[in-house]
C-alpha cells in the first residue's frame, strides 16, 4: 500500500520553514551533494591541515575504501570475542590500517619528519604507525575524509574564490 507524501507539519518540525524569503537560494539537491566520483576514489589533496602538513585522501566511504574494510574485517575477525567485540586495541589497529592502506594515499609537507629531523616520506607502513601513535592526527583524517563537503564538485566560481 502506498501513502500520498505529505508536508512536514511546521507545528512539528518548527525549525525547518517550509517558505524561504524571496531573495534567498536554496541550492538544488545536486548542489549540495553531487561528488566528483574520481577524486573520491584517486584522492584530494587537502592542504594546511596541520602546520606544515598536506595530505592526499581518498572519501571514507569510496569504493577502494569499503572494499579494504571488508577484507581487513576479515583479516582480524579472529580478534573478535563471542559478542563480536575486538579484542583491546584491536579497534585502533584495524582503522590505522584502514587509513594507512585505503584512505591516505600520499602526504607532503616540512612537519612529515622525525623527531631527529630526516624526512618521513608516505609508505603504507609509515602511515599506519602515525595513525597509531597520533589518535587525533586519526581523528582529523577521518573527519575530513569522511565530509561530503571535501569531495563535492568544484564549481568554477568555487575554483575562482580560492
Amino acid at each position: 500500500m502506498t501513502r500520498k507524501a505529505s508536508k512536514p507539519d511546521a507545528a512539528m518540525h518548527p525549525a525547518v520553514p517550509l517558505t524561504t524569503a524571496p531573495e534567498t537560494t536554496i541550492p538544488s539537491v545536486f548542489d549540495q551533494f553531487e561528488t566528483d566520483i574520481v577524486e573520491q576514489e584517486t584522492g584530494r589533496w587537502f592542504y594546511n591541515v596541520g602546520l606544515g602538513m598536506s595530505v592526499k585522501l581518498r572519501r571514507y566511504t569510496s569504493r577502494a575504501a569499503l572494499t579494504n574494510m571488508a577484507r581487513l574485517q576479515q583479516v582480524y575477525r579472529s580478534f573478535r570475542d563471542e559478542a563480536g567485540n575486538l579484542a583491546e586495541g584491536k579497534a585502533d589497529e584495524l582503522l590505522a590500517e584502514h587509513l594507512a592502506t585505503a584512505v591516505i594515499t600520499d602526504w607532503s609537507g616540512a612537519a612529515f619528519r622525525n623527531r631527529d629531523g630526516s624526512d618521513m616520506p608516505f609508505t603504507p607502513e609509515t602511515a599506519k604507525m602515525l595513525m597509531m601513535r597520533l589518535p587525533e592526527l586519526r581523528n582529523m583524517i577521518v573527519m575530513i575524509a569522511s565530509s561530503v563537503d571535501n569531495y563535492r564538485i568544484r564549481t568554477r566560481e568555487d575554483v575562482e574564490k580560492n
